[in-house]
């Protein structure tokens, strides 16, 4: 009996076993959540916000909110989390500060989002004196995606030919030319997919906003004004014991499943589109 050919056997097994399983957790989930989902959309659902506590109207509030939070956290991270990573790939290299500032962003992707959330609420709705609002979870978010984003970006720079940059700098380009006219453009599609991977990280968190944004049967109207989200719908329909606003758990459920398919559609295809432009 040829022992290495029955252990290859044996993990091949293994991997195939646990490949079929999660697969099959995740189609049993999305169907499932497709099916209760798709049942409880109506027009209403999507274009009216929640009415009678919930038990009529629909969940416009959430899905605006979700998309504000998201977008304007997206924002303000990729505002800090660009120029930290141009720095640590282009400038600090393996610099001790460099390394301090790699080990730290991945010490923050570690952190529970329940940790964000609590932190933000001590920072911006206390000591900054934001309140219970919009712009307290935009920030909030915008500090859960910094450390993701920011990993990312430096991962697509140094990805980059150093030919590249040598070839720039022999044309007589400056450090900073070089940097925004070779070495963005060519890690362009991982800065996108950095951006829609961290969009897609802010919009489906729940605990951060719950802390600082809460929850609001009202579509926003301020950043100083307090803002549903999908998430939390979710969170909070599910639990009433009428069938109305568990319909629209379903519904929330469905849509923000939505929104994350097509960010992953949306870079597949950004990433086909734009790395024909690479050199490799």
């Amino acid at each position: 009996m040829n022992w290495k050919r029955f252990e290859e056997e044996i993990f091949k097994t293994l991997m195939i076993t646990s490949m079929v399983f999660i697969i099959g957790i995740l189609l049993f989930i999305i169907m499932t959540i497709v099916a209760r989902g798709i049942s409880s959309l109506s027009i209403s659902m999507l274009i009216e916000p929640p009415r009678n506590a919930a038990r009529e109207g629909g969940i416009l509030n959430a899905i605006l909110g979700s998309l504000y939070l998201a977008s304007g956290a997206t924002l303000i991270a990729f505002s800090l989390a660009l120029p930290t990573a141009i720095y640590i790939n282009e400038y600090g290299g393996k610099s001790k500060f460099a390394n301090y500032l790699r080990l730290s962003l991945d010490l923050l992707s570690g952190v529970p989002s329940v940790i964000f959330g609590f932190f933000g609420f001590i920072l911006f709705v206390l000591w900054m004196s934001m309140g219970i609002s919009l712009l307290a979870g935009m920030f909030t978010l915008a500090i859960l995606e910094l450390p993701l984003m920011a990993r990312s970006i430096e991962l697509a720079l140094s990805m980059v030919p150093n030919e590249l940059r040598e070839a720039s700098y022999a044309l007589g380009a400056t450090k900073f030319e070089t940097i925004v006219n070779v070495v963005l453009r060519q890690a362009l599609p991982g800065v996108l997919t950095a951006v829609l991977i961290s969009f897609a990280r802010g919009i489906s968190e729940a605990a951060p906003v719950l802390f600082t944004a809460q929850f609001s049967d009202f579509t926003p109207y301020s950043l100083f004004a307090p803002s549903a989200s999908l998430p939390l719908a979710v969170y909070f329909y599910i639990s009433y014991p009428y069938e109305r606003a568990r319909a629209k758990a379903y519904a929330a459920s469905f849509i923000l499943i939505a929104i994350v398919l097509a960010i992953n559609i949306a870079l597949r295809f950004l990433s086909k589109k734009f790395m024909k432009y690479v050199v490799r």
